[in-house]
């Protein structure tokens, strides 16, 4: 008999696609909450417009990391 392992994966915050805890993803600031995910930097900058975050500070990309933050 097989045994299931109850696994939850997060979803990118833009397109609600899972992402595998091996695959790269992005991780910025969520102001308090836990720390919103995306599958990719073009899902982050498109967030990013669309809830008008820009200009209440700086996303950046951590190197080779796949961590962006709010500064």
């Amino acid at each position: 008999m097989a045994i299931q392992v109850k696994q939850e994966f997060p979803h990118c915050e833009r397109c609600g696609i899972m992402i595998h805890d091996r695959q790269r993803r992005i991780e910025a600031d969520g102001g308090g909450r836990e720390p919103l995910v995306f599958c990719s930097e073009i899902c982050r900058d498109e967030y990013v417009e669309m809830h008008g975050l820009a200009d209440r500070g700086r996303w950046v990309t951590g190197a080779g990391a796949g961590i962006g933050r709010r500064r």
